[in-house]
This record gives structure tokens, sequence and C-alpha cells, in this order.
């Protein structure tokens, strides 16, 4: 009973059961009066159609990241990589050939086409506090759909008896040490790498899907591409369920900083949740 009582005492979890709560209750108020953020998808989808987004970009892009994730599989297979591997290497490596460079070549293409990132990608240069407020909120929207998500596939992997295995780096990230070491991979893990993949997928594949086949078919395939390109099963279904949240509130806001601080939110509470829990950590 006791050890029960610590559980339930721990300060996290209250933490993290408050915001779940907080999720619940907004949700609830969604439900209740849905006219007013159904109209405003519908002028978001509307405005998501119009943006101008530089012809030819996708094939530029499949060029350089293709190029980026060639360059990284060659180094990361040599002998000098191997005995420098650190995670704090390889994750800064990972972002710059993936995420950093494609998120490079979006920017720069539009930049060269004389068009403003606003128009094209909705990232407006002024920050707002409304957008930090934004990403909080909607990280507790998320959280409902991300814990269910994340039950329902360890039940579906306890049934098919599959190792349920934590990703690559939140397993390496247990032999790290240093205040510094950690302060780094928070700023990568938790605001560089959202911020590239938030150009790359609602500023941009979102943006081209609906113009090319309509909303609901691009919000579901650009989802999907989100959680598979994670390369890690156990969270599939929670990041897709997270990426359509994203997606509507990118269309309901129209301002993609919203998107970067809720998956920065999200980002950083799964480290210092590996942090105060340790290998009990949700991954």
């Amino acid at each position: 009973m006791d050890e029960l009582g610590s559980i339930g005492m721990n300060p996290w979890l209250l933490l993290l059961n408050g915001l779940l709560g907080t999720g619940l209750l907004l949700w609830i108020c969604v439900l209740f009066d849905p006219a007013p953020v159904r109209a405003r998808l519908r002028s978001g989808w509307a405005w998501l159609s119009w943006r101008p987004l530089p012809d030819g970009l996708g094939r530029l892009l499949l060029i350089w990241v293709g190029l980026g994730m060639l360059a990284q599989t060659l180094i990361v297979l040599s002998p000098v990589w191997q005995r420098l591997n650190h995670p704090i290497l390889t994750v800064l490596f990972s972002i710059a050939s993936f995420q950093g460079l494609a998120c490079a070549v979006i920017c720069w293409s539009c930049s060269r086409r004389e068009r403003s990132l606003e128009e094209c990608l909705g990232l407006q240069r002024r920050l707002k506090a409304s957008d930090l407020l934004w990403g909080l909120g909607g990280y507790c929207l998320s959280l409902p759909f991300v814990v269910l998500s994340a039950l329902g596939t360890q039940l579906l992997f306890e049934f098919f008896n599959w190792e349920l295995q934590s990703q690559a780096l939140l397993q390496a990230s247990h032999d790290l040490q240093g205040h510094l070491v950690w302060v780094a991979l928070f700023i990568l893990v938790g605001f560089v790498g959202p911020f590239c993949e938030e150009v790359m997928f609602r500023g941009w594949l979102l943006t081209r899907l609906n113009q090319q086949m309509g909303p609901w078919p691009a919000l579901l395939i650009h989802s999907w591409i989100f959680a598979v390109i994670h390369m890690h099963g156990p969270s599939m279904l929670p990041l897709f369920f997270l990426s359509i949240l994203l997606g509507l509130l990118f269309v309901h806001t129209r301002r993609l900083w919203v998107c970067v601080w809720i998956h920065a939110i999200f980002n950083s509470v799964t480290l210092v949740q590996l942090l105060v829990q340790g290998e009990e950590a949700l991954m």
C-alpha cells in the first residue's frame, strides 16, 4: 500500500494526469459547440489550397534528401564513425542530413522564387505568446489519443508476443552523462528537430497533398508518412494521431509556430519522462 501511495503521489505523474484531464475537458468543450471549429477548419482548408508553393519542390526534395540519407548511411557505416559514435553526434547528424536538409531546401526554394515563408509555409517571422498557449493546449488535446493509442499498441504487441522496444535514441540516452550533454539533447530533440519536421510535414507536405487530392486524404496520408518515417513500430499509432491533430491545428490557426510548440512540448516531455522514470517511461 505504501508503494502504491508513493506512485500515486509522484509529482511528475500527477502533472501528466492533470494535463490529460485538461485535454479531456478541452475536447468536451469542443464537442459541446463544434460549429465554430468546423467553420474555422473549412476556411482554413481553403486558405491552405491557395498557398503558393514553388513548382518542382517535391522533386528537388527527393533528390537532396536522398543524397543526404545516402551520405548518412555511408558515414555511419565507416570505421571512423564507429569510433566517434555518440548519441548527440548521431542525433545532430541525423537531423542535419534529413529534417534539417529538407527544411533548408524548402526555405531556400521559397526565397529563390521570391515568395515569403509566411505565404508559402504559414511561418510568420513574429512569434506571439498565444502560439505557446496554443502549443500547450494542443499538447493537452493530443494526450487522450496518444495515451489510448500507446496502450492499444502495448496490448497488440503483448497479444502477438512481439518485443516492445524503445527507440534507439532513448535506449542510448541512458548512457548520457553531464548537464551540457542533456542540454544539447533537449535543444536538438526538443526544438531543432520539431521545427524542421513541421516545416517539412505541415508547412509543405500537407499543403501539397491538399492541393492535389483534398483535405482529408491529405491529412491521413501525410500523418501516415510522418509516423512511418520515424521507423519505430510501437510509436507509429501515437505519432499518427499526433500528426492528425497537428495538421488540424495548423489549418485552424494558420500558424506553423503553433505546431512547432506542440511538437517541441511533446518531445521535451518524453525526454523529461525518461529522466524521471527511466526504463518505465512511455515511448
